[in-house]
């Protein structure tokens, strides 16, 4: 016989269903399930495809977040929209609150959840919900007021009902924000900033929300873990103070004497014949004024500090005192456009509109700018009371590479021809041409199929450019057209590295010796990059080296590059170069570069030939343009710690002969003080080595008792 029918488990498994329906149907009056599902799929799949440059399953973690966060969050947004559009009087002002209010907390949201772990690009898996929110909210906003029907809607008692909706997000908000900031400040404890300057210096912690509670937590429940310290130093022994003996770079007549552009002078050799620190105590200064930094220092034949600032948007030229860092003057640039974010470039890839400037031999600042002009600035005297004064401006826009609209082709480099009788630029697109200083003549020409992402260097002979397909010397002839003296291909890679920018060549183009000399650059071929040295008179290849490990290995900074000099000074056929790793899936704010500085020496033999060879390879980690002294023999980079929860960052100095690390000054905590790529530039007179960083500057000097005094040249 059958035993009884089990009835009651059945009631209990309806009970469980109904109240799940109940909680699903009281959870729609605040979430609409139909959007939420259909937002989760389509913006999860959009961050997943922003992310899988970093790998499918880099990209994984990011799109689940996503998808997630849209579910439960969309649907509550949409309904906020909703209730705004319906419940506000009068229609105007619905329909601003029913955008802005919840445009402004889904950007917000999502941005903090891309900025925990798990998302290779934090910001631009941002973008989408920047530049989709606000005109989704508008159609459905118009829609709900559109099916409003009942005049009670618009009454008052709903329209209190509706903004202490947007108190409680707005409140929310704000609890958010202010629990950030005060477990970002606990993690700091009693830390002491970075003297202050003319400015405000760069705050210490300036951590996104979950380090912050990460430290803060670690600090108050586990008396293992180190507090952040600020200034620390470490000499592992005394610097020798030897020179390095070098062949001097034959000085270009129309630019400053001093460093003149990002990479130091004419033939991009970012090697200082000036002494740096040397680790006797060392000190830190700061200045900052908010998010921002600068692309180029150079330094005016009174050893002032000539720069160009950039918070993204806008552009503004500056002149600082070298020591004090106290500014003197500025001369506001062109900003980019307001329609900026459509272009797809977050402001820490662009690399237009004035980061690369060069100071003339006149103490002139010539900056490319975003409207595609070239701009001749004057500095003023140092006992005028005159500011910046505009002297010429050269208008390119018409010579660019055409571009879809929102895309716009940038002129990013511009350096003087060695007769100064034309200025070379180049554009982002391929375009490489002269303009005359006196005529304003514009001769061009585009290298098809190919793009510029790295600096060009001058030469007595023309001047050296590096594509993502090749390597080129172009003259000029009479009437100021480019002319291809020679074109030497490379390999290019079989696609952009985790840390690069674009495919092919990270590196900008080094000059070494005279005209009988190497041009040094690097590759991006697979499984290491090559170190390659080529005659500059015809390009030809003549040694490379693979440097670094293979799978990680890439570069997307310029080669530190000179000629050693026998003890007459005369050239010895003997060049070294200089090489940083900058291989790693990069999450702005957060680098993750691998380690790796390497040099690589290549000899003239009796037989005209080359050998090369790698010296020695350093474990320490770089994250921006490292510089040499040659008057020190030391070696300077800038990059981070490997703590997990507050990022630290210092100052490293290496010996050039051994690659041993000499000293390491802890400059701050936290993304404030991080360069994210930008060059460090050494004082030619008083010793000082300055980096820019995304908040603001960065100057490391020996102590006053210990630093030389600095020369005041005419």
């Amino acid at each position: 016989m059958s035993g009884p029918i089990p009835t009651e488990p059945r009631r209990e498994h309806r009970g469980l269903a109904a109240s799940l329906r109940r909680l699903i149907d009281a959870g729609g009056r605040y979430i609409d399930y139909r959007t939420a599902w259909l937002a989760a799929l389509v913006m999860g799949a959009i961050v997943w495809w922003i992310n899988s440059g970093h790998g499918a399953l880099a990209a994984l973690p990011a799109a689940l977040k996503q998808a997630a966060y849209t579910f439960l969050v969309a649907g509550f947004i949409v309904r906020l929209c909703e209730t705004l559009a319906a419940r506000v009087s009068p229609r105007a002002l619905a329909m601003g609150l029913a955008v802005l209010v919840p445009s402004a907390i889904a950007v917000g949201l999502t941005f903090g959840v891309h900025s925990l772990r798990g998302t290779p690009e934090p910001a631009a898996s941002t973008l989408p919900t920047l530049l989709m929110a606000p005109p989704s909210f508008f159609v459905w906003a118009r829609r709900t007021r559109a099916g409003v029907e009942s005049p009670d809607a618009r009454g008052r008692p709903t329209a209190r009902r509706a903004l202490r909706w947007v108190g409680g997000g707005l409140a929310l908000a704000a609890f958010a924000i202010g629990a950030a900031l005060w477990v970002s400040t606990r993690a700091c404890g009693d830390g002491t900033p970075a003297p202050a300057a003319s400015r405000a210096p760069i705050p210490q912690c300036l951590l996104l929300p979950h380090e912050g509670l990460a430290v803060w937590w670690a600090r108050t429940f586990d008396g293992n873990h180190p507090a952040p310290q600020y200034g620390d130093f470490t000499l592992n022994r005394p610097p020798s103070h030897e020179p390095i003996r070098h062949v001097p770079l034959s000085r270009h007549p129309f630019l400053a004497a001093g460093g003149n552009n990002m990479h130091n002078d004419a033939h991009q050799s970012d090697a200082y014949p000036a002494r740096g620190p040397a680790g006797l105590d060392p000190r830190i200064s700061t200045r900052t004024q908010g998010f921002g930094g600068y692309g180029t220092l150079a330094f005016d034949d009174w050893g002032r500090v000539v720069a160009v600032y950039s918070n993204g948007r806008g552009f503004q030229l500056e002149l600082m005192d070298p020591d004090s860092l106290e500014e003197s003057a500025s001369y506001d640039l062109p900003g980019r456009p307001w329609y900026f974010p459509l272009q797809g470039v977050p402001p820490w890839k662009y690399i237009g509109a004035g980061m690369y400037f060069f100071l003339d031999h006149r103490g002139r600042a010539v900056v490319p700018t975003t409207r595609n002009a070239i701009e001749v600035i004057q500095t003023p005297a140092p006992d005028s009371n005159a500011g910046f004064e505009p002297v010429r401006s050269y208008d390119l826009s018409g010579h660019v590479a055409p571009q879809r609209w929102p895309g716009q082709d940038s002129v990013a480099w511009v350096l003087p021809a060695w007769d100064g009788e034309r200025y070379w630029f180049a554009t982002t697109s391929g375009v490489l041409g002269t303009v005359g200083v006196a005529s304003g003549a514009v001769r061009t020409r585009r290298l098809e199929g190919e793009i510029i992402e790295n600096a060009f260097a001058v030469g007595e002979e023309g001047v050296f450019v590096i594509s993502d397909h090749a390597l080129y010397l172009f003259e000029d002839d009479a009437s100021g057209d480019p002319r291809t003296a020679w074109r030497s291909t490379y390999d290019r890679g079989p696609a952009m590295k985790p840390g690069h920018i674009t495919r092919g060549s990270g590196s900008s183009v080094t000059l070494v010796g005279g005209r009988d000399g190497l041009v040094v650059v690097s590759d991006n071929a697979e499984p290491r990059i090559h170190v390659r040295f080529a005659r500059r008179s015809d390009g030809e290849t003549v040694c490379d080296v693979p440097v670094f490990r293979d799978g990680q290995s890439g570069t997307d900074l310029s080669l530190v590059a000179f000629e050693h000099a026998d003890a007459d000074g005369k050239p010895t056929g003997h060049y070294s170069a200089l090489v940083e790793n900058n291989w790693g899936h990069h999450s702005f704010p957060r680098p993750q570069a691998v380690p790796g500085i390497t040099r690589v020496d290549a000899r003239r033999l009796d037989d005209g030939s080359f050998s090369c060879a790698v010296v020695w390879t350093s474990g320490e980690k770089s994250i921006g343009v490292m510089k040499l002294s040659l008057g020190s023999g030391l070696i300077y980079s800038y990059g981070a710690d490997d703590v997990a929860d507050a990022t630290g960052w210092y100052f490293t100095a290496i010996d050039f002969e051994t690659g041993e690390t000499v000293f390491r000054k802890h400059s701050g905590i936290g993304h404030g003080y991080n360069n994210w790529q930008g060059a460090l530039f050494l004082h030619p007179d008083n010793g000082a080595l300055y980096t820019t960083a995304i908040f603001g500057l960065v100057r490391l000097q020996d102590g006053p008792t210990r630093a030389g005094p600095a020369d005041s040249r005419p």
